[in-house]
């Protein structure tokens, strides 16, 4: 027989599992809260992204499924980069220059923001006074020029490559992030080079936002390189909903199989020599020749590096010609078109492509950026072609926040 004490002390002991469940299955509600809270914002995320860059023609804003990137606006000349300045930076930014020459453009960056940081690597100045070092920074002018802007500080380092430490590392203030970075290699190197300027700018954008927490506003470069590329580069959703760009030559940046093949009908004309590199078993490549053969007696060769995959696609469209090469090698693509032509055509044909369609394995997802753009200048100056189409999502990414400054005043 139970006594009293003893059902009190079953029933306590009830109470305190029954409190200790509830806690858990609490405890189990409270970390389900934060993981859904976590998962809706990575939707959010990946769903609603930034908007994308604006072509020439179009104001249609696309998101392109990337966390908020700094915009990057090109320039072709210290002219146009003193313009993007005075329209960009504001008086509460902080504001860092590499390539400084405290001209024009450091004197509109001083006037205009709340600090600024400018670094230049050390020269050896000519004695005597000369023209072309008039728009360059002379012997003295940093102290002239921290004088007139209390708000400056100029730096100098031993090589270009010691900018992460004038900028990041090296300062004496506890605020060393910025919202505008402006950049001129070829005022340190004396020569446009534009994908180091590329790199530069990519890993000051990692620092400041490793250290700010938050992504740099802007980053205006002069770069004729980098001005030609934003100039031609093309969202392919873009480029779907509007006319192709104003431009000689243009570059359709695309994500997966089904809008790369749908710019087949707005980009290849009929009569078009046609090129694709990474033809894999030739599908893509097919409806390229159909409709280049259309009407106007042109033809599409696809290329890839694989011996079984050439010889499969050869099986199964065999009225399309396929060859073995490497993207990279395009002495051996114009030697490929040389053979067809001289198999295939009776007239002699020009040597180089009117398009050029890239779907290579390894540039067509986040990674390869690098490689795509050095890909597509080779291409672009030995081939000449008038489009180029790619399938990759690190260059469809780039085009959401590359544009030429005077693409962006148009708009």
């Amino acid at each position: 027989m139970i006594t009293t004490p003893q059902r009190c002390s079953i029933l306590a002991i009830r109470k305190e599992k029954r409190d200790e469940i509830w806690r858990f299955f609490l405890f189990l509600i409270f970390l389900f809260a934060i993981s859904f809270s976590y998962c809706v914002d990575s939707f959010s995320v990946h769903v609603t992204g930034p908007p994308a860059r604006y072509s020439a023609k179009s104001t249609q804003l696309i998101c392109n499924g990337i966390k908020q990137q700094a915009k990057w606006y090109t320039c072709g000349s210290t002219r146009e980069l003193e313009k993007a300045v005075s329209f960009f930076v504001r008086e509460t930014d902080s504001v860092a220059e590499l390539g400084a020459q405290l001209r024009d453009v450091s004197t509109a960056i001083s006037k205009n923001c709340n600090r600024a940081v400018m670094v230049d690597i050390s020269r050896k100045f000519p004695g005597g006074k000369q023209d072309r070092t008039s728009a360059m920074r002379r012997s003295g002018d940093e102290q002239i020029f921290e004088s007139r802007h209390n708000n400056t500080i100029f730096k100098e380092v031993s090589s270009i490559d010691d900018w992460r430490s004038a900028l990041f590392f090296g300062m004496e203030e506890k605020s060393n992030t910025f919202d505008i970075f402006v950049l001129d290699v070829s005022a340190v190197v004396g020569n446009d080079l534009p994908w180091t300027s590329f790199s530069i700018v990519r890993d000051f954008l990692a620092l400041n936002e490793a250290l700010a927490g938050t992504p740099c506003r802007a980053v205006l470069v002069k770069s004729s390189g980098l001005n030609r590329l934003a100039s031609s580069l093309v969202h392919g959703q873009v480029f779907m909903n509007t006319a192709p760009a104003n431009s000689k030559q243009y570059i359709l940046a695309t994500v997966g199989v089904k809008e790369y093949r749908r710019t087949i009908e707005a980009v290849v004309q009929p009569g078009d020599a046609v090129l694709e590199v990474g033809c894999h078993m030739g599908t893509s490549t097919s409806l390229l020749n159909a409709k280049a053969i259309a009407l106007g007696g042109g033809y599409c060769i696809g290329v890839d590096i694989g011996n079984r995959i050439i010889l499969e696609a050869k099986k199964r469209y065999p009225n399309v010609y396929f060859s073995v090469g490497d993207a990279w090698n395009t002495a051996n693509l114009l030697r490929i078109q040389k053979d067809y032509i001289k198999r295939h055509r009776d007239t002699v044909l020009r040597c180089g492509f009117d398009v050029v369609y890239i779907d290579l394995g390894g540039l067509s997802g986040n990674d390869g950026i690098l490689e795509a753009l050095m890909l597509l200048s080779s291409l672009q100056h030995s081939l000449e072609p008038r489009c180029m189409v790619i399938k990759s999502k690190c260059m469809r990414q780039l085009s959401s926040i590359l544009t030429s400054f005077w693409q962006y005043q148009q708009n």
